[in-house]
């Protein structure tokens, strides 16, 4: 119809020039309808918009990257200038929804881990070396990781690693036990949560490890998180100092980098993704560089955003040159950009209690073996970094997962606001573990929002229920039914490689919250497929403060669009993570998802594992009928 409306015009405006060059002609043609390419206007089966005022569209118009009209395919030509657009029919099949938005992954994590020698995980992963299927018993991770071992280069020079290691599934580790499988070559298991890591004896010698180098560790906190006997290292002794001083320059090539960078660039897209941020990005220039160089040229089909780690900020500079200098290296670091890969204004994350895969979070009643969870930074030092940049004005990202953390992250921001009242802070409570109901009160009346990492519950939950967090506790594994009926806004996240970067998957996670065993985890917390598409869109746009650039498909946004084969609104809620993905949209660009190397489009990356499918599927039915169903709270 549109083409239709736009040939009158054209013949008129050639009439005039029959007796011209042809050359000329069409030149003329040309200028005098600049637009005619300008303007594309895309029809879909249906249209998700977000927007509660049009929730739905048959179609929608884009000019210079923007949406400039969204409705009826009829009611749009009518408003556009004749001649002035074309119409796209290729989406009339498919389902456009808002370009979803991962609000906190890391890349070069997730490549470094990617590029593992072999990834031994809790779950399936798709990884550049191909699939890899998941080992849930200690018998079979040992037994493939003696095939690593036995595989291994000594020409290469460098140190074997395998990720994904747990010790709920997989058995003790220490120094010994690698010892004893690899006495010759240097080895080190990453843990699945990527907060830790083990190395026998070879390793520690070649990567020079000792106890003088420990002891010259200026932070009490790393050098008490450091366990030379067994070869131990987790949170500060393990990132601040054993990472990237030692393992890191060891293990990987500039190279193998940046081709893994290059797999995750196609995996995210794959994923439906249209925009990415890392809280606590890189602070070291080089490894800055490094996502840029991958991500930032405009062909990306992405725009990437970092935000900075404040908490190493605070190490590096807090006690030579203070508060001010803290902040100037923090602004200095804002004002880098490079074409698609940006800093995002006036942002920062600071990271607060130990990982959930290593169970190091602090939780308020303790664990029930005795065990104690780790700080990231102590309550003090959080306080004062908190403090610094609170005071400057800035939206501060906070990594908490235990209870016992959450108190203290909000007693922190309950004293800022006493002290210092900010309106619209949007202090963001990153992961959100564990939190009890009178913790949802106060993050509601505190003006705080969550990003929830919805994937714990069904990957993490039968082995904590049954271990040392125990069935009550696990049943408010990430209570995000709590936080939306307080009122609290949030967003969804996969913390890559904490978890697979594809949204869909943790949209089935936050609807179903179905166990590995096929059990219901907390009824009381699903949510809605409408909520937690949100999750991924508009509610991730809100927590990066950029709601009025993307999220919604709504006149004056960017026109990011992801296109799936299926409604996520009205398929079957346990089919939501086998949505097809066609492709997305970027500023207008229309871009198809590229094929998984080697294998199938849908072996993007982790697949969660059900025991018994036949009783998930039950399990379904028979929430369907309940009065707690997802539907009907």
């Amino acid at each position: 119809m549109g083409l239709l409306k736009a040939l009158p015009a054209l013949v008129l405006a050639l009439a005039p020039l029959q007796g011209a060059a042809q050359s000329a002609a069409l030149q003329d043609a040309f200028d005098r309808f600049p637009q005619l390419s300008d303007t594309m206007v895309y029809v879909g089966r249906e249209i998700l918009t977000l927007n509660p005022d049009a929730p739905s569209a048959e179609a929608v118009a884009v000019a210079h990257g923007r949406i400039i009209d969204v409705g009826t395919l009829d009611g749009i030509e009518d408003r556009l200038p004749v001649g002035s657009y074309a119409v796209d029919r290729r989406f009339e099949d498919k389902v456009i929804v808002p370009g979803f938005i991962e609000q906190h992954l890391h890349p070069l994590l997730g490549a470094l881990t990617m590029m593992s020698d072999a990834v031994i995980s809790i779950e399936d992963w798709q990884t550049p070396a191909g699939f890899s299927p998941l080992a849930n018993s200690e018998e079979e991770f040992r037994s493939r990781l003696s095939e690593v071992i036995a595989s291994y280069d000594a020409t290469s020079g460098r140190p074997l690693m395998v990720w994904g290691y747990h010790a709920s599934w997989h058995g003790d580790m220490n120094r010994a036990i690698l010892d004893e499988l690899a006495p010759d070559i240097p080895l080190a298991v990453w843990q699945r949560s990527t907060h830790e890591m083990f190395f026998n004896s070879v390793a520690l010698e070649q990567l020079e490890i000792t106890e003088d180098y420990i002891a010259g560790w200026p932070s009490v906190l790393a050098r008490h998180q450091a366990d030379l006997e067994n070869g131990h290292f987790l949170e500060a002794a393990f990132w601040e100092h054993v990472f990237f001083e030692k393992f890191a320059p060891a293990f990987a090539t500039i190279d193998k980098v940046m081709a893994s960078l290059e797999y995750t660039e196609d995996y995210y897209h794959r994923s439906g993704i249209t925009t990415l941020a890392e809280p606590a990005g890189p602070v070291d220039p080089k490894a800055q560089a490094l996502v840029a160089k991958a991500f930032g040229p405009d062909d990306t089909p992405f725009n990437f955003f970092f935000i900075p780690d404040g908490r190493t900020l605070g190490v590096m500079h807090l006690e030579n040159g203070g508060a001010e200098k803290v902040l100037a290296e923090t602004e200095a670091m804002l004002a880098l950009s490079d074409g698609r890969t940006q800093f995002l204004p006036g942002q920062i994350k600071l990271l607060l209690d130990g990982a959930i895969y290593s169970e190091l979070m602090i939780m308020r009643d303790g664990y029930r073996d005795g065990h104690d969870g780790q700080w990231i930074m102590t309550p003090e030092f959080f306080k004062q970094v908190f403090d610094l940049y609170w005071d400057a004005g800035f939206q501060i990202h906070i990594h908490n997962l235990g209870d016992g953390g959450l108190d203290i992250l909000l007693d922190t921001l309950e004293a800022a606001m006493q002290r210092n009242p900010r309106y619209d802070h949007r202090t963001v409570v990153v992961h959100f573990g564990y939190a009890q109901p009178d913790q949802i009160a106060r993050i509601k009346d505190l003006g705080a929002i969550v990003s929830a990492n919805a994937v714990y519950t069904p990957t993490l939950a039968d082995r904590y229920a049954e271990g040392n967090v125990g069935k009550e506790r696990t049943e408010r594994m990430v209570p995000l039914g709590d936080a939306i009926r307080a009122g609290i806004p949030f967003s969804l996240h996969s913390d890559m490689p904490m978890a697979p970067a594809e949204p869909l998957k943790y949209m089935w996670a936050a609807v179903n919250r179905i166990s590995t065993s096929g059990s219901v985890i907390g009824p009381d917390q699903r949510i809605t497929a409408e909520e937690a598409l949100k999750g991924i869109t508009l509610g991730a746009a809100y927590s990066i403060q950029m709601e009025d650039e993307i999220g919604s498909i709504e006149r004056g946004k960017l026109a990011n669009f992801t296109i799936l084969e299926e409604n996520p609104l009205t398929v079957d809620p346990m089919a939501l993570a086998d949505i097809g993905v066609w492709g997305t949209v970027l500023e207008g660009r229309v871009q198809p998802a590229p094929a998984v190397p080697g294998g199938d489009s849908d072996e993007t990356g982790a697949r969660l594992i059900i025991d018994d499918p036949e009783r998930v599927l039950d399990a379904s039915l028979r929430h369907a009928r309940s009065k707690v169903h997802h539907h009907d709270h």
